[in-house]
């Protein structure tokens, strides 16, 4: 039993470093080639990019349709050995994104600036083919994900040669959008390659009933998960949306910088999270569920604020070295995207703790609750502050969110790991 346990434990931990190396080289090669790429293209064009982004975030929330969420859960149980959910998922998914799409991209292009359509296309397809690729999800589910990390590493290599080369060369601007699909399509590619052979799903004969079986499973399901995943990237989002408003593009840029580096070490605790919380889905006893959320919990807080640390001692001259003077108005917004970060963080983790007692529409209701309290917030505060502003209300959201409307939900006993933690136990 010892020693099963134990091999369990080693495959977690191998299947954690193998995700981090791969979101490693993932934030931390995107950062050094976008430096290049915003020295070359400056604030405003580089705004442009971030607010694309910004845009078809929200529309993959739409139409994920929560599916990411209740396909990891069933794949780390092992509950099915066919392709049916892969393939109805990707059917559910399209039918959902791509009328979206076109009608955001035909709206931007009639009644928005319509100026460098051709990178909110790029976008558009990149995530596309990121919000399909279930296949992916799957892999990290059964611990592996080493065979993420190489589609990915290849995918990443291959986008930022191209992305050096296109600056290295001074080419048109408009370029760029090449290596934006590319970064989602070559992985894509590599990793249906890697699936067919490393998993063995039984490939039943699609059928209609099938499909409209699962539609309706995951607009049950899905929705509230919907509503909450939509709040999250809202109100994560909001501030692009607001200050390409109120503000300029440029100051679009200046805050997507800031948010990019202090969010860079995100994926570390989270891809240790997404690892060992398997752990305590399957864990039936409830002290013993518990004392692993407490034990997951403090070492994850420890790890981030260490991190915060280091970043905040060293981001003035990270941002100046890399970005030039023309972003040092990013310097003040990352100091406080770093502790927005950190909320964040330990927000993750209670959300995904929620799911493994189905509080679906608690987490619905959470996050249109923060999303009610962010939304006229930033408004608020990026008419009173400007760009700074919009680093106020994310800092406040994520706070109030993390610990303070989990405290509401009495399975999740929020109230008591955050006790344990810092050493306090309460005697029932």
């Amino acid at each position: 039993m010892k020693n099963s346990l134990k091999k369990i434990l080693n495959e977690r931990l191998k299947n954690s470093l193998w995700m981090v190396s791969e979101k490693g080289l993932s934030i931390f090669g995107l950062i050094f080639v976008t430096s290049l790429v915003a020295k070359y293209i400056g604030p405003s064009v580089y705004g442009e990019l971030a607010l694309a982004g910004t845009i078809f975030a929200i529309v993959r929330a739409v139409a994920i349709l929560g599916i990411d969420q209740i396909y990891f859960k069933q794949a780390s149980k092992k509950s099915y050995q066919n392709s049916q959910l892969i393939v109805n998922a990707i059917y559910i998914i399209s039918s959902i994104y791509i009328p979206f799409s076109v009608l955001t991209l035909g709206w931007f292009y009639f009644y928005g600036s319509g100026q460098h359509i051709v990178f909110f296309v790029a976008t558009c397809l990149a995530v596309y083919i990121g919000v399909i690729d279930i296949r992916a999800i799957h892999l990290d589910a059964i611990l592996l994900s080493k065979y993420n990390v190489i589609a990915n590493s290849v995918g990443i290599l291959i986008s930022l040669i191209s992305r050096y080369l296109i600056v290295k060369f001074n080419l048109p601007i408009e370029l760029l959008s090449i290596p934006i699909i590319l970064t989602a399509f070559v992985p894509f590619v590599l990793r249906q390659l890697i699936f067919s052979s490393k998993v063995k799903l039984q490939n039943p004969k699609l059928k209609l009933i099938h499909f409209i079986s699962y539609y309706r499973y995951f607009l049950k399901v899905g929705i509230p998960l919907v509503v909450s995943s939509l709040s999250v990237t809202i109100y994560t989002q909001c501030a692009n949306l607001i200050l390409a408003s109120l503000e300029s593009t440029k100051e679009v840029g200046y805050y997507s910088i800031a948010s990019t580096l202090a969010g860079c070490w995100y994926f570390v605790p989270v891809t240790l999270m997404m690892s060992y919380l398997s752990g305590i889905y399957n864990e039936r006893d409830e002290e013993k569920s518990l004392k692993k959320s407490v034990r997951l919990f403090r070492i994850i807080s420890i790890f981030c604020i260490f991190i915060i640390t280091m970043l905040a001692l060293f981001g003035k001259f990270i941002i100046t070295k890399l970005y030039g003077d023309a972003f040092i108005p990013s310097i003040k917004i990352f100091y406080y995207l770093l502790i927005a970060n950190y909320f964040s963080v330990m927000g993750f983790f209670f959300f995904r703790l929620t799911l493994k007692y189905g509080g679906y529409k608690f987490l619905a209701n959470k996050m249109v609750l923060t999303c009610i309290i962010n939304v006229p917030l930033t408004y608020i505060l990026v008419r009173l502050y400007g760009v700074i502003g919009g680093a106020y209300a994310i800092v406040i959201t994520e706070f109030i969110s993390s610990f303070i409307i989990n405290l509401l939900y009495k399975p999740l006993r929020a109230k008591e790991i955050l006790l344990r933690t810092i050493g306090i136990n309460i005697i029932k």
